[in-house]
């Protein structure tokens, strides 16, 4: 055979080529290292905080589809439009239990934001809401009427 080597070794040999491979070495420069340290490390938040934010975006986000799913017969039906602020007043009143009864927290490892976990939340919602805007779904009847509002004032 060519090379001197059957199938076998030459899958063996580059096998064990892979092992010996030098690892990817990090910079030992300052700002290399605070390059590799992910944002929220530095921010002091950890795993727990991305899981609470992520949450409670994914949460905010379902609020408004709910609203944007139910525009139409909102629109049309006082009693609709009282039955879904029922609804969603229930679904903020559960996720803020959720939030600060101390077992329930414990159990869901979450904890409420704080002002820079806000400040992501709120912008990661406006970023989904706008994609939704993009992709050409209407903004909910209590955004329309409110931006009516405010343009004729």
């Amino acid at each position: 055979e060519p090379g001197g080597m059957g199938p076998e070794l030459r899958r063996q040999h580059a096998v064990e080529g892979r092992r010996c491979a030098p690892a990817l070495e990090v910079p030992q420069d300052h700002r290399a290292g605070l390059a590799a340290q992910s944002p929220r490390h530095l921010a002091g938040h950890d795993l727990a905080d991305a899981r609470s934010a992520a949450l409670l975006v994914l949460i905010l986000i379902g609020y408004y589809l709910i609203l944007l799913l139910e525009d139409e017969a909102i629109e049309q039906s006082h009693v609709r439009a009282w039955g879904v602020g029922v609804l969603m007043a229930f679904l903020v009143a559960g996720i803020l239990a959720a939030y600060y009864i101390p077992f329930v927290a414990d159990f869901f490892e979450i904890h409420p934001p704080d002002f820079i976990e806000w400040f992501v939340i709120l912008g990661s919602v406006a970023i989904a809401i706008g994609i939704l805007g993009v992709l050409g779904f209407r903004a909910p009847l209590f955004a329309r009427r409110l931006f009516q509002r405010t343009k004729s004032v």
